[in-house]
């Protein structure tokens, strides 16, 4: 598939916030009623690949890291229990970011957690100017792209999450991306400027 052929996604209920605000809000139930984190997205093996990763290659455990689409945060924990102290994630589903701060606290984190809307939210201050060496997203594009606004803006050529995500990236940042809709070739084309 192209990446720039919009049409071979059709909407879905995974690009719609109110599903990932049930999910979460099942989630928090869960949390409290038995410690369950809830859902691993892609699994425990592909988060341990991308904390593997960065672990092996910054040394400099201050870098500023941001999570977009943290979900339960769990990406964001793995790093703190590396010993990386300047995490940041974000989440358009308040029950998700609620279930992360629980969890963080439980843990005895310290994790700043934002509510924010790639695609509507405004984003000049959210992080006070803050730029990040690495950003991550482990599933984010991809319900991003089953969103119908998003996909009626990429028929006109324009991504809004390629967009916004470029403002928060430090030259020479690293973004590391999951994605089970997309290619690598495709994602590469992507955000290669």
């Amino acid at each position: 598939m192209d990446s720039a052929d919009s049409s071979a996604f059709g909407p879905s209920e995974l690009g719609n916030k109110q599903y990932w605000e049930k999910v979460y809000e099942r989630d928090n139930i869960n949390f409290k009623e038995n410690g369950d984190i809830g859902e691993i997205w892609f699994g425990e093996s592909s988060a341990k690949k991308i904390v593997n990763w960065i672990c092996s290659r910054v040394k400099d455990y201050s870098v500023p890291i941001l999570d977009l689409g943290c979900g339960n945060g769990h990406i964001l924990l793995s790093l703190a229990s590396n010993g990386y102290t300047n995490l940041t994630g974000t989440d358009y589903a308040p029950n998700a970011i609620e279930l992360a701060r629980e969890i963080c606290t439980k843990q005895n984190f310290d994790i700043d957690y934002h509510i924010f809307d790639l695609l509507s939210d405004e984003d000049e201050n959210i992080f006070n100017g803050q730029l990040f060496d690495i950003v991550i997203d482990k599933g984010t594009y991809d319900a991003i792209s089953l969103n119908a606004g998003v996909i009626e803006m990429r028929k006109s050529g324009v991504d809004p999450y390629v967009r916004k995500v470029r403002k928060f990236c430090k030259d020479g940042a690293y973004f590391i991306i999951t994605s089970c809709n997309w290619t690598k070739d495709e994602l590469i084309d992507k955000f290669k400027e």
